[in-house]
């Protein structure tokens, strides 16, 4: 079976530092999601899907007119510490999935629906006050425990602000890897 999967991060549910909606940019995310028709969206930094301090509610299923969704909340997020983050497994295919911890942040596991196939899918966003290490030592148990076909979804950009980065070294390396 054929089928299209798109991943965004969608920045802060598409909200400002202080919590207000900005509807443009969430009405560019919408756009793009409908020019891509996806089957399965994964969503991170989809803030305001549970219960949360600033009660704000973003009902991402609806937003983004999907049959199923899982919202996975975060702890706390950011130097605030304030409970509005997390990550967010959107799907038109039958699918049954829940939130679990890391141990820095929630995520969110699928298992879908495939013809005569489960695909398994998590939707993370690594912490960035952690260093590299522990974030492959807290990642690894969900690559070896999930099934196959799998696919791990998230921002794995993150960046943690004591290490020390070779930038022109990094820029080379991924210039040989993808010349543009």
């Amino acid at each position: 079976m054929q089928f299209t999967m798109m991943a965004y991060n969608i920045e802060r549910g598409c909200h400002s530092l202080d919590h207000i909606l900005e509807k443009e940019r969430l009405d560019a995310v919408k756009r793009i999601a409908r020019e891509v028709n996806p089957d399965i969206l994964s969503l991170t930094e989809a803030y305001y899907g549970g219960n949360n301090s600033e009660n704000i509610f973003m009902d991402y299923k609806s937003i983004f007119g999907f049959a199923q969704g899982c919202f996975a909340p975060f702890p706390q997020v950011g130097y605030r510490k304030e409970d509005v983050g997390g990550s967010c497994l959107l799907s038109n295919l039958l699918m049954y999935a829940r939130p679990f911890k890391l141990k820095h942040k929630g995520a969110v596991r699928g298992e879908i629906a495939l013809d005569n196939n489960i695909l398994m899918v998590d939707v993370i966003h690594p912490s960035y006050t952690v260093s590299d290490m522990e974030k492959i030592k807290t990642l690894s148990p969900l690559i070896t425990t999930g099934r196959f076909p799998y696919i791990v979804a998230g921002d794995f950009n993150t960046v943690h602000p004591d290490e020390e980065y070779n930038w022109e070294k990094l820029t080379e390396e991924l210039m040989e890897f993808d010349p543009i």
